[in-house]
């Protein structure tokens, strides 16, 4: 056991480095960090948990510091959505200006968990590797000695990255400074198809240059590769003959420049026909500092149905969707969770179902709406238990869709996706390791091959997966995963931190009626645990014995309809209650 651990571990070191380059491979990756972390969290798996998150806490300080160096490096490239290649010398973008003294002038860090010690150029050897610190400290002589407009070079971090410093006139005056910046290429397909078209670079080589670019020198390469030093060495040294340089420095710049002009030129991503319903999208004010985005769809005398979004479902909807709520007099309202899309940021993310229930409450009151039904869909089931009571006698009913159950024991893990359980055991027992497995996820996403992370949610042959042949559907999936880090990845942290543990007072807390509809097969909320939930808590279930978790995108009609009912019964128990 313990060998099969320690290769284990030692394939998830190799592997999550890949990811920086290649996010595209995080399917892999998860499967193999899910093994480890399952097998690992098995002998926890029936201890119940009565009172919030586990205090048994799986602690690998070696693997800690490889997963946190992999979450700065990406960190620091930004996300593929923005401008990151840019022109270095601007002095807005400017890192740091120091004097030729090396006393500070301005700083700007991109990361101040890197940057926070430096005071003095000096102090820039600190964070750089050990070659590029002693370059550093020659680099200082010479601009010293004899400063020149002409003098650039690049210096690889200790954590991955490289910085460019270069010489640059003072406006207005003869002095020389020190500008230092980020040197960050944005790899894309445009661009490895340009180096291996202009300059026949193999796979292999292409591939070794893009880790250069990341992890900033062949030694930090070399650590996270199987091969051998003098192998790769022989490897670069082919590819710089090929680029006409004789040095990693002026690669790197070339590559640079490249990667500035791919993105000049424009890069887009494969395009679609199929377009996202959207609603009716207005910002409500709900006081002086705060405003809810909300989306409305369906007719405005509809039956007024507050949905609540999960953590990867976002609030579009399918053309299906609205004319079902025509069809069936119900007005969606949905207002989007802090940390999601373009909603407010709120730091508090333990706290998030408590912050989003008095939001709600204003907004609600706001908009005079009385007798509404909160429907939760996915995780978003969980923040309706807990806007419930807070919104007392304006809420009529409950409705979740597709939601899972308290974890009264993280037994109930085992039967979730491969990613998911994944997830589920990290946030648990290695919440250290959380934000880096899920800043892989946000690179993930924003990559142009995000189709893959739903093969590895939704696995061929399944219900859902049926489902996302209609392009339609797949379309509004797809669009829920990018709002769902269109903000990084706390609004998923905060979701994970709570519906990986026993909420339960949220439900003791609700006295209103509840309607649960379920997919029986349904890859993140077993079937198995559904239905005791329901009859211990005296909710209405409605099973689905042939779907997974999109039902309501593959039978619109049908789970609308479901709702429309429960909203009838609950006017018609009211009625009669008056009347007696």
């Amino acid at each position: 056991m313990t060998n099969n651990f320690d290769s284990q571990r030692d394939e998830i070191i190799d592997r999550i480095y890949d990811l920086i380059i290649q996010p595209d491979k995080a399917n892999d990756f998860v499967g193999v960090w899910e093994s480890y972390i399952t097998e690992l969290s098995s002998k926890y798996d029936n201890r119940e948990n009565a009172t919030g998150l586990s205090d048994v806490i799986l602690s690998d300080q070696g693997l800690e510091v490889h997963f946190a160096r992999v979450y700065a490096i990406l960190e620091g490239q930004g996300r593929n959505n923005e401008d990151q290649t840019g022109d270095q010398s601007k002095d807005a973008e400017a890192l740091f200006k120091f004097d030729i003294d090396g006393t500070l002038l301005r700083a700007n860090p991109s990361n101040p968990t890197i940057y926070a010690k430096v005071k003095t150029a000096k102090d820039i050897a600190h964070i750089l590797s050990f070659d590029a610190a002693k370059n550093w400290g020659l680099y200082l002589k010479k601009t010293k000695r004899a400063p020149s407009i002409d003098n650039i070079e690049l210096f690889a971090l200790e954590t991955g990255g490289n910085l460019i410093a270069h010489n640059k006139r003072e406006d207005g005056s003869a002095n020389i400074q020190i500008v230092v910046n980020d040197l960050v290429v944005k790899w894309s397909q445009r661009l490895r198809s340009l180096l291996k078209e202009q300059f026949g670079l193999t796979k292999s080589e292409l591939q070794l240059l893009e880790k250069l670019t990341v992890l900033g020198s062949l030694e930090t390469v070399t650590k996270q590769s199987t091969r051998s030093k003098n192998t790769l060495r022989t490897q670069l040294q082919s590819a710089f003959r090929k680029m006409n340089v004789a040095s990693q420095q002026a690669a790197l710049q070339s590559i640079a420049m490249l990667a500035h002009f791919c993105e000049s030129i424009g890069y887009k991503e494969r395009e679609t026909s199929t377009t996202v319903n959207q609603g009716e999208l207005v910002h409500i004010d709900i006081d002086n500092r705060t405003s809810v985005p909300v989306h409305f769809f369906g007719p405005e005398d509809g039956h007024p149905v507050i949905f609540i979004h999960g953590m990867l479902d976002g609030v579009t909807l399918t053309d299906r969707i609205v004319k079902a709520l025509y069809k069936h007099k119900l007005r969606f309202i949905s207002p989007i969770r802090p940390n999601f899309g373009m909603a407010i940021s709120d730091p508090n993310i333990e706290t998030a179902p408590e912050v989003f229930a008095n939001q709600l409450k204003q907004l609600v009151k706001k908009l005079g709406l009385n007798n509404v039904i909160l429907l939760g869909h996915m995780s978003g089931g969980l923040f309706g238990f807990a806007a419930s009571p807070v919104l007392g006698r304006r809420v009529a009913g409950l409705v979740n869709i597709s939601c899972g159950v308290p974890i009264l024991s993280t037994k109930q893990f085992s039967n979730l996706s491969r990613r998911q359980k994944a997830f589920a055991y990290t946030t648990r027992y290695a919440p250290r390791i959380l934000p880096a497995l899920l800043r892989v996820g946000v690179a993930q996403i924003d990559s142009v091959e995000i189709e893959t992370l739903m093969d590895d949610m939704y696995p061929k042959g399944s219900p859902d997966k049926i489902v996302l042949q209609d392009p339609k559907v797949a379309a509004v999936i797809l669009d829920g995963y990018r709002f769902a880090v269109a903000q990084g990845y706390k609004g998923f942290q905060g979701d994970a931190l709570q519906v990986t543990r026993n909420w339960s007072e949220y439900v003791n807390a609700n006295d209103k009626p509840v309607l649960l509809i379920h997919g029986k097969h349904d890859p993140a909320a077993a079937s198995e645990y559904v239905p005791p939930f329901a009859k211990k808590e005296g909710f209405q279930l409605h099973m689905y014995p042939k779907d997974g978790q999109l039902l309501l995108y593959s039978k619109p009609n049908k789970i609308l309809g479901d709702i429309r009912n429960f909203i009838d019964e609950i006017s018609a128990g009211a009625s009669g209650q008056s009347s007696s």
